[in-house]
């Protein structure tokens, strides 16, 4: 005959144990630097070219959005437009050309959607 089973031990969440006293602390680790393209200077030159013609028509839009009477729904796109100006100028300063580049694009969309929503 096979002996009686045992009832199972219900099991006790204890939680994280803390590290034993003679353990010293860890430190955070380091933050890396961030792995960037390499690009050409001549490509360079051409987005940064298309980054300030964007950026021209986007301060026009919104000059002349600041002329007109807005609705709420288009003060927030003026206000989302003008963040992702300042995104693509922070991604310029850390040499982050294509991400300028396609921060640049983002805001002019909205600017040409709030154009066209008069």
């Amino acid at each position: 005959p096979k002996p009686p089973r045992r009832a199972a031990q219900p099991t006790v969440a204890t939680g994280p144990q803390p590290p034993p006293a003679d353990t010293p602390p860890v430190a955070p680790p380091e933050e890396r630097p961030r792995l960037q393209e390499i690009v050409p200077p001549e490509e360079k030159r051409r987005l940064a070219d298309e980054i300030a013609v964007r950026k021209r028509e986007i301060q026009d839009v919104l000059q002349h959005a600041a002329r007109r009477r807005l609705s709420e729904q288009d003060r927030a796109v003026v206000e989302r437009i003008r963040s992702f100006v300042q995104l693509s100028d922070q991604a310029a300063a850390r040499d982050d050309i294509r991400q300028a580049e396609a921060l640049t694009e983002r805001a002019l969309v909205l600017a040409r959607e709030l154009r066209g929503a008069r």
